[in-house]
């Protein structure tokens, strides 16, 4: 907080926020007498602040030192902020003032973070991208660092720039993976986007059967849509570029996702066939061609959310919308589906 009049740092209105974090280390209480707030980091000194108030810092930064249209410091200063002091020739990474200067996935990134009195926390941003991640902790003695924000970062380079930019490293990260663990398994990053698509199918089938589906078929598929769902949550990014190569129908690219596909795809055909022999689904089409009708839709949905930017249909609402679309279809009626439920 600060004093209008004069923007000067007043520690006595910080202390009297009932509502401000309280710093500790993992495994102990709240530090006894309370955070200095004097002198809240060391050795470099910090302040209180908030998600909100790092938001707009952030904007700051990546909009180019402009606030709503006004310039607060000019460009050439602004860039000395950012720019490595003293570099030796070719230098990619290095010290500005205050920041951290690297190349992440062949993209040029800002960091700076710190630890101290039961504070953890983190800044990266990407102007480039214009975009940045703050991440704010009120315990000390966790491991916060960069592969967090990696894993952020790189599940949105891989969304922006699809598989041919895309590195190992990439795919590794926006999937939940260590850096550096798979190179030993995969040949190629084809390879390894194939083996995240499989493994994200199976998770989604444990998810599945470990809910309470129901009997009917309309209440085991949106239970099973459910459980895509929230894999899809876990791994936005990737599962964009996953929908993305699958819409491109590119050759290299296609069947690999096709074949990959096969845990999910074989669930909803199991759903399909006990609802034929149940007499709640038609017969007069194979399997496997309503199989992959019903995943198109799934991911229709899930093009049609990322494409009006979560506005419709919102995550939660896409179980029920895609399979009411691939039983009912638009008709008034559907004699075949909905009589025999």
């Amino acid at each position: 907080m600060q004093r209008p009049q004069d923007g000067s740092w007043v520690c006595d209105e910080i202390k009297g926020m009932p509502n401000r974090a309280l710093g500790h280390e993992v495994g102990t209480a709240v530090m006894p007498d309370g955070i200095p707030v004097d002198i809240p980091m060391i050795p470099a000194g910090g302040m209180y602040s908030s998600a909100e108030d790092m938001t707009k810092y952030l904007r700051y930064h990546l909009t180019g030192g402009n606030v709503f249209g006004r310039s607060l410091l000019d460009q050439e200063h602004l860039h000395e902020l950012h720019r490595i002091q003293d570099p030796m020739k070719q230098q990619r990474t290095g010290f500005g003032f205050g920041f951290v200067q690297q190349v992440i996935s062949s993209t040029r990134s800002t960091y700076h973070g710190g630890a101290g009195f039961g504070f953890n926390s983190a800044l990266m941003m990407y102007p480039e991208l214009g975009f940045g991640v703050v991440i704010l902790t009120d315990s000390f003695g966790h491991k916060l660092n960069r592969h967090q924000m990696r894993q952020m970062v790189d599940g949105v380079l891989l969304a922006e720039r699809g598989l041919d930019a895309a590195s190992v490293d990439a795919i590794s990260l926006a999937a939940g993976f260590a850096k550096g663990t798979l190179y030993n398994y995969f040949d190629s990053k084809e390879q390894l986007f194939a083996a995240v698509i499989e493994e994200a199918c199976r998770r989604a089938v444990t998810r599945y059967r470990a809910a309470e589906a129901g009997d009917s078929v309309r209440e085991r598929l949106q239970a099973l849509a459910a459980a895509d769902v929230a894999v899809l949550r876990e791994e936005e990014g990737f599962m964009k570029v996953l929908v993305r190569e699958a819409m491109s129908f590119r050759p290299e690219t296609f069947p690999l996702i096709l074949e990959h596909l096969t845990p999910f795809a074989a669930k909803v055909s199991e759903i399909l066939e006990e609802g034929i022999a149940a007499k709640q689904i038609r017969n007069d089409r194979p399997i496997p061609e309503l199989a992959v009708l019903f995943v198109g839709i799934l991911s229709l949905m899930f093009v049609q959310h990322w494409g009006t930017g979560g506005a419709w249909p919102p995550l939660e609402h896409i179980p029920d919308v895609a399979v009411t679309t691939f039983l009912d279809g638009a008709a008034r009626s559907a004699p075949s589906v909905r009589r025999a439920q």
